[in-house]
């Protein structure tokens, strides 16, 4: 008779695998709205990214009509209003109006192209 293997303990005790870290909206939108500049740090990027994505839309529409939904202001360049002062209250308002649970969809804006709508 021949002895029966021993059970491997790494197959007995695997630990399962580390989940991947959610990202936070709610949390990374609260602390950029902590201050003028951080918003102002926070949003200059995807507001770039939104304006090239407009420039081009409007190459294929040849039709620029473009409107903040938060402010309810025609947008004539996006960058400069997504981190105006005008802007950064605006949203401070509506999220403070809205008493926000950590609702992720809430700090999302939106903006409506031609080709669709388009969220940072």
């Amino acid at each position: 008779l021949q002895p029966l293997p021993a059970a491997c303990p790494a197959e007995a005790e695997a630990e399962p695998e580390p989940k991947k870290a959610k990202t936070n909206i709610a949390a990374i939108v609260q602390h950029a709205m902590k201050s003028k500049d951080a918003w102002r740090q926070y949003i200059e990027g995807p507001a770039r990214t939104l304006e090239d994505v407009q420039n081009e839309d409007y190459k294929q529409t040849n039709s620029w009509d473009y409107w903040c939904l938060v402010c309810g202001r025609e947008l004539h360049g996006t960058l400069n209003h997504l981190t105006s002062q005008k802007h950064y209250k605006a949203l401070w308002n509506q999220l403070d109006s809205e008493k926000l649970d950590g609702d992720e969809a809430s700090y999302v804006q939106a903006f409506d192209l031609q080709q669709g709508r388009y969220t940072l």
